[in-house]
């Protein structure tokens, strides 16, 4: 830091682009610093230093009375999943101080351009790392009939290996799996990854349980059937899952999931076994876990109840804002609005047991 000081200050030093004086630094690492002079340079901070430091800058800014964080991340968005949205959503991020996205599925063919457009020169946009379309089984959930089109299939190992291929080719930063696949096309979906240094994402599939699932992948999201390995008998569960999984009724894959986790979600929960859990946690100790608590924990804290989500909805393109008005009207009306909400109280013991243990944990919001 001294260092960085003296070159800020060294006579004849290029002046940097943007100095910040007497402002209130909080970060995740240090907590909160007052009186800070912050020096920002081709893009990046490069001081951050005690009190009043003369610093040669094209702009100076009197922070005083103001607060400056890091850019923020969202590591779960669909920037493809409603079309109406997918303009504006960059500046929305960008207004909450959000300067750093992962899109964790989207159709090749509609989220390239799009993420190509914001990684264009000059273009103002938050930092962005996609996946590309969701990895499904032989039956995908957001098949673009019963779901928006966000998944493909890959109903055995031959053609999750083509899609892995298709997908490193188009340049994606990441892979994610989803529920539907079996145990064979994780296994390959996994080596395939690792061999081109892709790092992966996903559910936990309905077909495995999670302290198999954790180790292997670098990231999991929603905390997803997670509860089903965290229960008094989760071997005995899975027999079951595996069968219904083979779908001889051919019902959708929306359908077919909704159904397993209706089965077993809740009962697994009322099972819960401190013990199994304690080592699927210790399983997923490397593993990241994106909560979206905004989205599991919906029932008990609803975002229309905020005092400021009045203010929010003006931000909303023009032609949704209404809609969005209209349904937060006919939200706060209903007196029972919330409904059961035992996942969603779990969701927040396991990320607080998670926490404790050291399991490193991500903000998402699932946005939109």
């Amino acid at each position: 830091m001294i260092a960085a000081v003296l070159i800020a200050c060294a006579p004849g030093a290029p002046p940097a682009e943007l100095s910040i004086h007497g402002v209130t630094v909080i970060d995740a690492v240090n907590g909160v610093r007052n009186n800070q002079t912050v020096v920002v340079d081709e893009g990046r901070i490069t001081m951050v230093a005690e009190g009043e430091v003369s610093v040669d800058a094209i702009e100076s800014v009197d922070g005083a009375g103001h607060y400056l964080i890091p850019g923020l991340w969202d590591f779960h968005v669909h920037l493809t999943y409603d079309e109406r949205f997918t303009a504006a959503m960059p500046g929305l991020f960008l207004n909450h101080g959000i300067t750093s996205i992962r899109d964790t599925g989207g159709p090749l063919e509609l989220i390239v351009p799009i993420v190509d457009g914001l990684r264009a020169e000059g273009v103002t946009a938050p930092r962005v790392f996609f996946a590309g379309s969701l990895l499904d089984g032989a039956d995908v959930v957001y098949d673009g009939e019963n779901n928006p089109l966000l998944g493909i299939a890959n109903p055995d190992p031959e053609t999750a290996r083509t899609n892995v291929a298709r997908f490193a080719n188009a340049g994606v930063d990441f892979l994610k799996i989803y529920e539907m696949i079996s145990p064979e096309v994780f296994e390959v979906l996994v080596a395939e990854a690792e061999a081109r240094g892709l790092p992966m994402d996903g559910h936990v599939p309905l077909s495995m349980r999670a302290r198999d699932v954790g180790p292997r992948v670098q990231s999991l999201e929603h905390l997803r059937n997670i509860e089903l390995d965290c229960t008094s008998d989760p071997e005995g569960l899975l027999p079951e899952r595996r069968r219904r999984l083979q779908n001889s009724d051919r019902v959708p894959g929306a359908q077919l999931r909704s159904s397993l986790h209706a089965l077993q979600r809740l009962a697994a929960v009322a099972a819960y076994d401190e013990g199994e859990c304690d080592d699927v946690i210790s399983a997923m100790s490397g593993t990241i876990q994106v909560p979206t608590l905004r989205l599991n924990a919906l029932v008990l804290r609803p975002p229309f109840d905020r005092p400021d989500w009045d203010d929010l909805l003006d931000k909303l393109p023009s032609g949704i804002e209404q809609s969005w008005r209209t349904t937060t009207e006919e939200r706060r009306g209903v007196e029972e609005q919330n409904g059961d909400d035992t996942f969603a109280r779990w969701s927040l013991f396991l990320v607080e047991r998670m926490h404790r243990a050291g399991v490193p944990i991500a903000a998402g919001t699932d946005t939109p």
